[in-house]
C-alpha cells in the first residue's frame, strides 16, 4: 500500500476508482462544510462521462473545480478537507481545484487557449518518498494553498481531443448536506 503525501495529507492509500456511490457519499459529507455555500462546484474530466452517460471508468480521480471569490481562508478549507476526506474515507482521489474562470473545452477551437489561476492543497504530490508531480512556479498562499497559472487545454487535453474525446460541458454539482 503506498504512502501519499499531498501537502500536510499524508495517508497509506488502498487507491480506488471512483464510483458513483463513493461520489455521492463523498458529497454529503463534504456539502456539510459551512464554506460550501458561498461557492459553486463542478465536475469536470472523465468521470464525467461514467456519471453522466453510464460510460465504463477509465479514470483513477474525480475532478471537481470551485468557483467564487477568492478567499484565501475558504478556500483552503474546502480544498484541504475535501481532498482529504476523499483520501482519507474514501481512498479515492477527488482532485479539487479552485479556478478563477471555468474553461470549456468542448467549445474552444482548435489552438485556442485559455490562461486559468488555480489554487491546489500543495505543490507537489509524493509517493513512497519520491516526488511524482511537482509545479515548480507554485507560489504559496497559505499552509495548505498554493497558486500556480496554468494555460488550458493542458498538451493532455489537446492530444486526447486530436484523438476524437470530445469533453462534457463542466457539471455542476446539486449541493447536499447540512447548511
Amino acid at each position: 500500500m503506498p504512502t501519499i503525501e499531498y501537502g500536510n495529507i499524508k495517508v497509506d492509500l488502498k487507491w480506488k476508482w471512483p464510483t458513483k456511490d463513493t461520489f455521492d457519499n463523498w458529497k454529503q459529507d463534504f456539502f456539510k462544510l459551512e464554506e460550501c455555500k458561498d461557492y459553486d462546484f463542478y465536475l469536470v474530466g472523465r468521470f464525467n462521462d461514467v456519471l453522466l452517460e453510464n460510460k465504463k471508468n477509465n479514470t483513477s480521480d474525480i475532478d471537481i473545480i470551485i468557483i467564487g471569490p477568492k478567499n484565501i481562508q475558504k478556500l483552503e478549507k474546502l480544498i484541504y478537507e475535501g481532498t482529504k476526506l476523499g483520501l482519507e474515507k474514501y481512498q479515492t482521489f477527488f482532485d479539487i481545484l479552485w479556478f478563477d474562470e471555468l474553461p470549456f473545452y468542448n467549445r474552444m477551437s482548435l489552438g485556442e487557449v485559455k490562461k486559468v489561476e488555480i489554487c491546489l492543497v500543495a505543490d507537489k504530490w509524493i509517493v513512497d518518498g519520491k516526488t511524482i508531480k511537482q509545479y515548480r512556479n507554485a507560489k504559496r498562499l497559505s499552509e495548505n494553498l498554493w497558486q500556480i497559472e496554468e494555460i488550458f487545454p493542458t498538451w493532455k487535453q489537446v492530444r486526447r481531443m486530436r484523438n476524437g474525446y470530445n469533453y462534457l460541458d463542466p457539471h455542476k454539482i446539486v449541493k447536499v448536506g447540512a447548511f
